[in-house]
């Protein structure tokens, strides 16, 4: 439990990223603040407008690898831009990534995008 997501991104980035961490752009910039004021390496994987900001699952674990980050999270729904990534493609990402990969669940998962599967409740 914390005060708010600034102050657990703070203590995961104290407890859990030694040296580097990946996460997808734009976010919440407290993900990628956070580990460059304590001194890590941020892999910044860069999501397009169009197609709506949506997160390639495979591109983005190829990503972490090429890196060699030693920690990775998305932010999901997604702040600033409201994306979702289904729990399914959640769950391949932890698969595929391996054990390098932290994975954090959004704080508040109803704000998704208007008519995205996080305004609907899951299976």
């Amino acid at each position: 439990m914390g005060n708010g997501s600034t102050e657990l991104i703070t203590w995961i980035d104290h407890l859990l990223v030694r040296e580097s961490i990946a996460t997808p752009i734009p976010t919440f910039g407290r993900w990628t603040d956070q580990p460059l004021e304590t001194g890590k390496r941020v892999d910044m994987f860069q999501l397009h407008e169009m197609p709506g900001f949506e997160l390639d699952v495979d591109a983005f674990v190829r990503f972490v690898r090429a890196r060699g980050s030693r920690a990775a999270v998305v932010c999901n729904p997604n702040n600033p831009d409201g994306g979702y990534v289904p729990r399914r493609e959640i769950v391949r990402l932890l698969y595929r990534a391996g054990s390098p990969a932290r994975q954090c669940g959004g704080a508040r998962p109803r704000m998704g995008r208007r008519g995205s599967p996080a305004h609907r409740d899951p299976p």
